[in-house]
């Protein structure tokens, strides 16, 4: 398992954790979820894509200078050790189709979503380069 890193800094896996469609896809993350912090607020919309039947999220963030920013990825959830993933694909704005899998660690506690997304030495460290919660939207 090879990991890349992206422009953001983040870590690209050339396969993912689980093969698609090996586990049912966790529906606990289906919804619209938001966060608000100093530099940012957002939404993250995840579900279903009946065509595919993959995991479809879109996210839109709000910068404080105003800056929208608009991204969607398509992939599934695994789970390895008593750990939820998410296995994410790019999809907007485009990115090279070979540019690999987004490997995020997720957990749904009450009414939050939690997010690390790991850095280059994730696979090899399991080191976390950020984390916030977002907060259920009815």
């Amino acid at each position: 398992m090879s990991a890349r890193l992206t422009g953001d800094g983040y870590a690209l896996l050339d396969t993912p954790l689980t093969p698609p469609g090996e586990e049912k896809l966790d529906s606990s993350v289906f919804g619209t979820w938001f966060w608000k912090n100093e530099k940012e607020s957002g939404y993250i919309h995840i579900g279903l894509d009946e065509k595919s039947k993959y995991l479809r999220l879109i996210m839109l963030e709000l910068e404080t200078d105003g800056e929208l920013e608009v991204s969607e990825f398509s992939g599934h959830t695994s789970s390895l050790e008593g750990n939820t993933y998410f296995n994410l694909k790019r999809v907007r704005p485009v990115q090279d189709e070979s540019a690999g899998y987004m490997i995020i660690k997720y957990m749904v506690r009450s009414a939050s979503l939690g997010i690390a997304l790991m850095d280059s030495n994730a696979t090899e460290k399991a080191k976390c380069l950020s984390f916030f919660m977002a907060t259920w939207e009815f």
